[in-house]
């Protein structure tokens, strides 16, 4: 009596959420996914060491998962899944289903999912002001795009990873208003994944406090400053070239005109 009470406990509260979810579909894909982006960013930062002192916490880092998860997984997908492709190929039929799964993976996601991370990525950036930067959206999307353009294509076979497998539940199983539900389950490990590769904001802000930028711009001039050397520069040569270092491979600081 008491397990068949507890099922049917289950089974209405079951119910009930999926009532819930299927009348607030888009409420429901925005709270889902900021919450589930920050969280995946508060692990991979806990598993960093960033919750016992050994490195500052970057809360910079967990507001740009948290607003990104929320506004572009939640919102503008909701938008584009829900609205434009459901719109387009409705239905959860096979041919549907791979069409809306070739859309998201190499249309939607190069052209707008990693464009915006990217943007917003910078916009976090503690080194700028965001209101200046604001003034001049140009310049930052102009930078945004150039990092994007260095990895433009690991990231691409990061996200087919999860999503050409994971979008063909999404498009070709679930119910539309379950369909954001289920992507917050899987994304939470791509947003792991996510955090760990391209998370880091500036490696010399994480591991410095404000105070001392200013030594390490120092350290670089006097780096700098030796390699200016000739004689050093010149014994410095000779010893990567015994190592079996080639000329094309020196430092660009080493001018070989000089030598």
């Amino acid at each position: 009596m008491r397990l068949s009470s507890v099922r049917q406990g289950l089974y209405r509260w079951a119910r009930s959420l999926n009532s819930t979810i299927a009348e607030n579909p888009g409420k429901t894909a925005v709270v889902l996914t900021g919450v589930k982006a920050g969280s995946a960013d508060a692990v991979v930062q806990w598993t960093e060491g960033r919750c016992n002192g050994t490195l500052p916490w970057d809360w910079r880092r967990t507001a740009l998962f948290t607003a990104f998860g929320a506004g572009y997984q939640g919102g503008a997908q909701y938008l584009i899944f829900n609205r434009v492709l459901d719109g387009l190929w409705p239905g959860i039929t096979a041919g549907m289903a791979v069409r809306k799964v070739v859309a998201v993976n190499f249309v939607c996601d190069p052209l707008f999912f990693f464009p915006a991370f990217y943007t917003l990525k910078e916009l976090a950036d503690p080194r700028i002001e965001i209101l200046p930067t604001l003034a001049n959206p140009a310049a930052v999307i102009s930078k945004a795009l150039s990092k994007y353009r260095e990895h433009y294509f690991q990231d691409w076979k990061n996200s087919w990873s999860f999503w050409l497998p994971g979008h063909a539940i999404s498009f070709g199983v679930m119910p539309a208003h379950l369909r954001f539900p289920w992507m917050a389950t899987v994304s939470f490990g791509y947003c792991c994944m996510l955090s760990c590769t391209r998370g880091h904001i500036s490696e010399e802000v994480v591991l410095t406090g404000p105070g001392e930028e200013a030594a390490l711009d120092l350290q670089r001039e006097e780096e700098e400053s030796w390699l200016d050397a000739p004689l050093q520069r010149k014994e410095l040569v000779k010893l990567l070239r015994v190592h079996g270092v080639s000329r094309s491979n020196l430092d660009d600081h080493l001018d070989y005109h000089d030598l």
